[in-house]
């Protein structure tokens, strides 16, 4: 069974309700939202790094365990 996929649609739903309601996205929504996730800023940049084994098959090889943008909305999209 495809336990990520499932996981990703109900994670997209929460962030679209949390924008939808206050219109921008901060740092605060998404460890709300991401709460497994450790999120900050650094050098200019936003980070998002999560624990785990990685896994380079299966769905679950789509979810990287560090990723980076300059903006929150961009890193929402990741």
């Amino acid at each position: 069974m495809n336990e990520a996929a499932p996981q990703a649609a109900d994670l997209a739903g929460k962030l679209a309700l949390l924008t939808g309601e206050f219109g921008e996205i901060t740092a605060d929504m998404l460890r709300a939202t991401f709460d497994h996730w450790r999120i900050f800023e650094k050098d200019g940049r936003w980070w998002a790094m999560v624990s785990g084994a990685v896994t380079g098959e299966g769905p679950r090889s789509l979810i990287h365990p560090v990723v980076c943008a300059m903006t929150l909305d961009g890193l929402a999209e990741h």
